[in-house]
């Protein structure tokens, strides 16, 4: 009654019966609802864990809507803009080309990091 799948390496059922009580039983103890679905791979049964679905579900629509809070949308944007100047600053802030540096503005010069050249 409990040999894995080899398919999903899930807990296999020979019935549908015995997958509906083990669920019901699961319900009990853990309180989530649990579903019985065939499965091509072994020809058994296995449960299903609905929560886990209804939060998958959830999530793929909030996507498809494009349901993305506008407010968060304009701080990842913020975000995003900050982290580019804050990158740009930081380039700069090499030797000078007068001391024989790129004035920090090759990505790979003479900036903080080091890079080439140094």
């Amino acid at each position: 009654m409990t040999r894995k799948c080899g398919e999903r390496g899930k807990v296999r059922f020979a019935t549908e019966a015995g997958a509906v009580l083990w669920a019901a039983r699961a319900a009990d103890r853990f309180g989530d609802a649990q579903e019985p679905y065939p499965c091509d791979g072994c020809g058994g049964w296995h449960t299903r864990d609905l929560r886990k679905r209804k939060a998958r579900a959830d999530r793929f629509y909030a996507r498809q809507s494009g349901a993305t809070d506008p407010e968060a949308r304009k701080r990842r944007k913020a975000r995003k803009r900050a982290n580019y100047r804050a990158n740009l600053k930081r380039r700069r802030s090499g030797p000078g080309v007068e001391d024989g540096g790129c004035g920090g503005l090759c990505i790979g010069g003479k900036g903080p990091s080091g890079g080439h050249g140094a």
